[in-house]
């Protein structure tokens, strides 16, 4: 589908990139949004700087430590739907949500006074980077374009067993995307 939509886009605007193009890739922010959703820090740490008081009286105390378990947010089925745990960029297109969106379901700018400032321009550079390189590559995890995924390991952060990538340069224009 990435390849598809790219090919479409050249079509339509010419083969160098704009950001007046970067609207149209849908299906590449609804990717990018996936990834990013399944490959989240696994926990987010704040300190508290006030008192906080809950509804039911619960109190968590100026200076405590309190941490959000991203991982596991990013794996409910309550809020990601049937199969949380796959890579399924239609999932957002469905949703109607979009990279840029923070909301219950991607914390990935953050929220509220320390939201990112740099969303445009951080979604722009990795719009552009991913196009870049899904019009002059194939990309795999192994010299194998079919290998299968490996699975991750969990340490602060979450990375895939096989760090190896392999790109395969081609023209996209002449691939065959049947």
């Amino acid at each position: 589908m990435l390849a598809i939509e790219q090919v479409g886009i050249i079509k339509k605007y010419g083969f160098k990139i704009n950001e007046a193009q970067l609207d149209d890739m849908i299906y590449l922010d609804a990717s990018l949004k996936e990834s990013i959703r399944l490959t989240q820090r696994t926990v987010c740490e704040r300190k508290v700087e006030n008192d906080y008081v809950f509804s039911n009286g619960s109190v968590i105390k100026k200076g405590s430590i309190v941490k959000f378990d991203l991982f596991s947010h990013s794996r409910d089925k309550r809020i990601h739907g049937i199969d949380p745990h796959s890579f399924v960029p239609e999932r957002n297109l469905l949703n109607k949500t979009k990279l840029s969106d923070v909301s219950l379901s991607s914390f990935t700018w953050s929220v509220g006074e320390h939201k990112c400032p740099a969303i445009g321009y951080s979604i722009t550079q990795l719009k552009i980077v991913a196009a870049i390189f899904i019009r002059y590559f194939q990309i795999g995890q192994a010299s194998n374009l079919n290998a299968e995924h490996k699975g991750y390991k969990m340490l602060n952060t979450i990375r895939h067993v096989n760090a190896e990538l392999y790109l395969k340069p081609h023209n996209i224009l002449e691939y065959n995307l049947t």
